[in-house]
């Protein structure tokens, strides 16, 4: 007779356990979304753990925590927590964004237009979905499918700025420079913290041969975001168009320092130790 009083006492130990885990769950929780917002992703990092901890099954924690991993550009750490927030919410359309860009980084387009198609099938009126998926799009050089979900992302949120920043590098790819500066000039009148767009329209400005007007867009975008090593690029290739060399490698220097695996980087400070070196030679001597 007595299996049942401690049958009954094991039971409310585990209801409170739970609680106490759901308690302890929610206060991490509440921590890592103040820390979303501040963009203080070690502490979002942190705080999902805790509450991971808590409960093993807080879809919320491995969805936040792999966004988290994507700022801090840890991939493969992104696309397996968003893989088990999927899991745990198959309808999760933040999860699946946050492992496309994941897939995005790593190479794997195909995954990622896998994703944000699911995402635009679960909400088929989110405009960032659209806009992610054409900068897919763009890296496959698909130009038509890309421009068709710009200008759809744009039909949804009229004032989007990302959407016309997306949309003016299509038309950069595609050497159309003056519908480029148009569009990022759109999203820079839209958002003036908008540093991709910045450094787009330096980049078509120099394809003009404003090298001016590039360094000038591409400076603006580094104040805006230090740690943009693509920013850096454009502003030493335009600073190497004037043969300002040093200028120019210490700007690669800083966009490999940001970003040790930045391959254009490297690319261009090798041009322009060779151009810098080339200069020297051909330079008269005493001038």
């Amino acid at each position: 007779m007595r299996i049942i009083p401690a049958l009954i006492t094991a039971v409310i130990g585990f209801l409170q356990a739970g609680h106490v885990h759901g308690i302890a769950e929610k206060a991490c929780l509440q921590k890592a979304e103040r820390a979303l917002k501040n963009k203080s992703y070690d502490q979002v990092i942190l705080n999902c753990t805790k509450a991971i901890e808590a409960n093993p099954n807080s879809e919320k924690a491995y969805a936040w925590r792999g966004y988290a991993y994507v700022e801090k550009r840890l991939y493969n750490q992104a696309v397996a927590d968003c893989t088990r927030a999927i899991q745990l919410k198959p309808i999760d359309t933040e999860a699946y964004n946050s492992r496309a860009i994941a897939y995005l980084k790593r190479g794997a387009v195909d995954r990622a237009i896998s994703d944000l198609t699911t995402v635009i099938r679960l909400k088929p009126d989110l405009a960032k979905a659209y806009n992610n998926r054409a900068g897919a799009y763009i890296l496959k050089h698909q130009y038509d499918r890309a421009m068709s979900d710009c200008n759809r992302a744009i039909a949804i949120e009229p004032r989007f700025s990302a959407a016309y920043t997306t949309r003016g590098a299509i038309y950069y790819d595609t050497r159309i420079y003056d519908h480029a500066i148009s569009d990022a000039t759109k999203a820079i009148e839209l958002d003036p913290k908008n540093a991709v767009a910045y450094a787009s329209r330096g980049a078509a400005y120099l394809q003009k041969g404003l090298t001016s007007q590039a360094i000038s867009d591409c400076t603006k975008a580094i104040k805006l975001n230090p740690n943009f090593a693509g920013a850096y690029v454009n502003r030493a290739t335009a600073n190497m168009d004037d043969s300002r060399y040093d200028q120019a490698i210490t700007d690669c220097r800083s966009a490999i320092r940001i970003d040790p695996t930045y391959t254009p980087a490297y690319a261009t400070l090798k041009k322009l130790v060779a151009k810098k070196r080339s200069f020297a030679i051909k330079k008269p001597s005493g001038s």
